[in-house]
């Protein structure tokens, strides 16, 4: 058979009253690009997981219907003959590795696969389709978040699967290499190969909807809508409906009412940006010090300088956008600020006390990684945050909480039962229910759909109006334009730019050489000369603009 087929397949996880999935029906042809929306648990990852095996092979669930890839049910296949049929790279990079050096880990796959080849030299071809010819040798601890994401790819080509499944592989990954990547995946299409593409960050796949063959639309475990790439530009009424992040220009044209020539057609968007009068740049007030880092120098080993001679103050009362390339020392730096690396150079302080170790911190800095299991250590959602709003004093209205960062039908769920999106924000809530103030978070919009964001975003921006100070280190130059108070720029272990976000962003030298793309808005703006403006801030004064020109009782 040359083609996936999916049947009234239906999922149920143990102990759940509700499905997963219900009643999912597609075909794709062999060699076929899918893309797969949908909001936060709306069953994305399900699905991707019970094409490919690890439902019900490495999760237990109860699956019903039909699923064959290519003539072959991977479900009734040994476990170690699935990749062959079909790959999946899962959400979380940290979860699919287990040697020691990057070249191993690839070489380990080959061996797994029944490569009989030169197992070096051909680890160092599928290294160079992503990027990681230069750190064969590095150890997989030492890796960025995205750099494992690289790394978890390169395994899924290595096995030679037909099909590959990928679970937000932009997630971890920054403008340019995300980029890099779908063209990847548009090479292997070319090829033969099967890809079926889940994601959140549809603005970073626009320009390339002419190679998805199909979109499909999940919402609370059902298809919704089906239809080619090309035509995605069609569907906005219905992609906003389903809460899932549209590009500006598809919101301006719902704001206006006409319809797009294509998916990167901007002329509704720029009609607008014509029509808004001028917005001040004037940032907010600068309050004092809060963390202060002098001439900062850190390596994990030997003189290989992870960050170099760093300078920075961050203030309280302000978000701060930590923003730069993979690999450029965004994590690095919110673990020096957390005592859990010490540099070798220079002082780290916070609120005046100098930075030792973690015991210096404790009940004033709040930490969410970018895997928010780490963190998770409560049987409930409604026990993680009671435990630390206890240990803290119970100061925070939990329940506000809960529904303000839209966990509040979560409380009896297990956390680590959850999607990545709502595992964070499950994980923040636990940290602001500390009161900390400080508040580090690291890739924070990872795994999550437009409401969700919002959601996190208005949080920060309240945490910081009490006081707070927001250090969050993200590759979403339209989360940090809309939410930061301020941006820093690092590459290389350098802080190439610090200012206002979006004169940072509408800088051209930054963007270009720090693996970053200014935001559609700011894009558009900069190309009709006009000063910037933040897509929150443009669509709120309409939003204010249409209220205000409706007719009052």
């Amino acid at each position: 058979m040359s083609e996936l087929v999916v049947e009234d397949l239906s999922v149920k996880y143990p102990g759940s009253e509700a499905s997963a999935l219900s009643g999912v029906n597609f075909t794709l042809p062999r060699g076929g690009f899918m893309l797969l929306l949908g909001r936060s648990g709306s069953g994305k990852s399900t699905l991707a997981k019970a094409i490919t095996g690890v439902i019900p092979h490495i999760e237990a669930a109860h699956v019903e219907g039909r699923v064959e890839v290519f003539g072959v049910d991977p479900r009734k296949l040994e476990v170690f003959h699935v990749p062959r049929v079909a790959a999946y790279v899962a959400q979380s990079p940290y979860d699919q590795v287990i040697s020691g050096t990057v070249k191993d880990e690839v070489v380990f796959t080959l061996e797994n696969a029944g490569f009989k080849g030169d197992l070096d030299a051909e680890a160092l071809k599928v290294l160079e389709q992503v990027g990681l010819e230069d750190l064969g040798e590095a150890k997989v601890e030492e890796l960025s978040g995205g750099q494992l994401q690289k790394l978890a790819i390169a395994c899924a080509l290595a096995v030679g699967s037909e099909l590959i499944v990928l679970d937000e592989p932009l997630a971890h990954l920054d403008p340019r290499s995300a980029g890099e990547l779908v063209k990847l995946l548009g090479r292997l299409k070319r090829e033969g190969r099967t890809i079926i593409l889940v994601e959140h960050r549809l603005r970073d796949l626009v320009e390339h909807c002419h190679l998805v063959d199909k979109v499909v639309l999940l919402d609370n475990g059902r298809l919704v809508d089906c239809f080619p790439g090309c035509l995605i530009h069609e569907k906005v009424p219905l992609l906003v409906e389903l809460g899932i992040r549209v590009p500006a220009n598809f919101k301006a044209s719902l704001h206006l009412k006409v319809g797009l020539k294509g998916p990167s057609d901007v002329e509704p968007l720029a009609m607008i940006l014509k029509s808004v009068a001028p917005t001040s740049m004037e940032g907010s007030e600068l309050g004092s010090d809060v963390v202060e880092l002098s001439d900062v120098w850190v390596s994990y080993t030997g003189e290989n300088y992870v960050l170099r001679n760093v300078n920075l103050a961050f203030k309280e009362g302000l978000v701060y956008a930590v923003m730069g390339p993979n690999a450029s020392g965004k994590t690095t730096l919110l673990l020096t600020i957390m005592g859990l690396l010490k540099p070798r150079r220079g002082v780290v302080k916070v609120a005046g006390r100098r930075v030792r170790g973690l015991k210096d911190l404790v009940g004033v800095v709040g930490y969410v990684p970018q895997n928010p299991d780490l963190i998770l250590m409560f049987e409930s959602v409604e026990d993680e945050l009671a435990e630390r709003s206890k240990k803290a004093g119970g100061k925070v209205d939990l329940v506000k909480l809960a529904r303000e960062l839209r966990i509040d039908g979560l409380l009896d769920r297990n956390p680590h039962s959850l999607s990545r999106g709502q595992r964070f924000r499950v994980a923040l809530a636990a940290s602001l229910a500390s009161s900390p103030r400080v508040l580090l978070l690291d890739e924070p919009t990872t795994g999550q759909d437009e409401e969700c964001i919002a959601a996190l975003g208005e949080a920060l921006r309240s945490f910081v109006e009490e006081g707070g100070l927001a250090v969050v280190t993200t590759h979403d130059v339209d989360f940090a334009s809309n939410y930061a108070d301020r941006c820093v720029v690092l590459c290389d272990g350098v802080v190439r730019a610090e200012g206002p976000s979006l004169d940072v962003l509408s800088r051209d030298d930054v963007v270009l050489s720090c693996g970053l793309t200014k935001p559609l808005v700011v894009k558009v703006t900069s190309n009709l000369k006009l000063p910037p403006i933040s897509e929150r801030l443009l669509f709120s004064r309409l939003e204010v603009e249409v209220y205000e020109a409706e007719p009052r009782r």
